[in-house]
This record gives structure tokens, C-alpha cells and sequence, in this order.
């Protein structure tokens, strides 16, 4: 990267490491809703950043393996959000997130791309933990499913959205991976030490 584009990515994980996320935020709106559900992941700026650039890390893949990739995603969001919820554990995972946007940064860095197997687990696992982030903190005198349906189509438009910028913009100019690769890896490391 430049030394234009490393300044502006630190400037960037300045700026968002006082508002990581929306964690949280869903009690504000009376978080049972479906609506609830559907406005997190696009004001929690550590899941809108992270849905986007697990879309763009599987631009290159076959439409079998986008769809594939999406599948996974909401299947490891509604399995960390409901194993979380079950627990009844009120549990800090906002590191665990910082570190999915750094290594999904590193991941968009890295200019061989690894193999799809290594990929879609790795993009299993960090929707994990977004989805685990959700559960751990829910209200249990609440129903759940609205809200986990809310959240589920919302990280899947996200994740379609990345996927869609990563084909038309990213692959055409390999700098613009690096770039978002390095946003997201600073936008971590913003989050990870303000949080």
C-alpha cells in the first residue's frame, strides 16, 4: 500500500474505534423486532464492515461457491446467535470481533488467495462469533427468532452487497483488495484497543 493509503486507513480505525459497534443498540429500538434485527448489522459498524468484505473475499469464487458461502454465513450466524442466547452467560466477545475484521483484513492483504476450503471456514467462523456477540447479550425474556430473522436477512444483503462491489470494482484493480483489506485490518485494530 502507499503511504497515502496507510494514513488513511489509520485515520480510519481512529475514527471508529470510539463507535465499534451497535452491540447492544438493539435494546434502544425495543430490540424484539424484526426491524430491530435488520437495523443492527447496518448501524454496528463492525458487522457492516465485516459482511462487506466477506462478500468481496469470495468474489472470485464460482456462483455455486457464493451461494454456498452465503448459505454458511447465515447458518453460522443463527448457530452462534441461538448457542449464545441458550447459554445465559453475559460474555464480552467485542475482541473476538476486532480480531474477525483484522484477520479478514489480513485475508484481503494476502495477494495469492487461499484455497476455498480455507476461505469459507474462516468466513464460517468469524460469522460465528458476529452471530455469538448477538446471543450473549439478548434480553431472555424475549422471543429471539424476530430478531434473529431481522439480522440474518440484513447480513445476507450485506454479504450479497460485498460480494457484488467485489466483482464489479475489486477483482477489475487488485490495489482496491489491498486497500479494503487494509481498512478492515485497521478498523480492527481500532476496535481491538478502543474497545
Amino acid at each position: 500500500m502507499s503511504k497515502i493509503q496507510v494514513l488513511c486507513c489509520g485515520m480510519f480505525a481512529a475514527l471508529v474505534s470510539p463507535i465499534a459497534g451497535a452491540h447492544g443498540f438493539h435494546g434502544g429500538l425495543h430490540g424484539v423486532s424484526f426491524m430491530a434485527g435488520v437495523v443492527h448489522p447496518l448501524l454496528g459498524l463492525d458487522h457492516l464492515l465485516a459482511m462487506l468484505g466477506m462478500g468481496v473475499s469470495v468474489a472470485g469464487f464460482s456462483v455455486r461457491g457464493r451461494l454456498a458461502a452465503a448459505g454458511l454465513i447465515v447458518l453460522s450466524l443463527l448457530v452462534g446467535l441461538f448457542g449464545a442466547s441458550a447459554m445465559h452467560a453475559p460474555l464480552s466477545v467485542d475482541p473476538l470481533l476486532a480480531a474477525t475484521l483484522l484477520m479478514l483484513g489480513l485475508m484481503l492483504l494476502r495477494k495469492h488467495a487461499a484455497s476455498f476450503a480455507w476461505r469459507i471456514s474462516m468466513i464460517a467462523l468469524f460469522t460465528y462469533f458476529h452471530g455469538f456477540a448477538h446471543g450473549a447479550e439478548w434480553p431472555h425474556q424475549h422471543a429471539i427468532w424476530p430478531f434473529a430473522a431481522g439480522v440474518a436477512s440484513a447480513s445476507l444483503m450485506l454479504f450479497v452487497l460485498g460480494a457484488a462491489i467485489g466483482r464489479q470494482w475489486v477483482m477489475r484493480h487488485p490495489r482496491a483488495q489491498m486497500s479494503l483489506g487494509g481498512v478492515l485490518g485497521m478498523a480492527g485494530l481500532g476496535f481491538l484497543f478502543g474497545a
